[in-house]
């Protein structure tokens, strides 16, 4: 996995994961920004770098588990909905897989 990191002035304010699954295929998660800079483009600044890395790997597919309230933003990126929404046991958030194919 690559871990993937955003600063402003030394400190660290948005992070990413970009697993390679298997050739042609890759996963994007733990996608997170600090709460006071979130709605500022700092994730979608993140997740795109993510997808170009994966981009210039030659991916076919780059799948992701969203937050349900986080889906459109994801949208907006040129992901859909893949299968349906279930709850994480450990937080109790509902997530919906994503897919993004390229």
């Amino acid at each position: 996995s690559a871990h993937l990191g955003m600063t402003h002035e030394s400190e660290l304010i948005a992070s990413a994961r970009l697993t390679e699954l298997d050739h042609g295929r890759y996963k994007i998660s733990q996608v997170v920004v600090v709460p006071e800079l979130q709605g500022k483009g700092h994730g979608k600044a993140i997740l795109n770098y993510a997808v170009g890395i994966a981009k210039k790997a030659g991916t076919k597919s780059i799948e992701l588990n969203a937050q349900v309230k986080a889906k459109e933003q994801y949208c907006k990126l040129g992901f859909r909905e893949l299968g349906e929404v279930r709850i994480v046991k450990l937080t109790g958030v509902p997530h919906i897989t994503m897919l993004l194919e390229c």
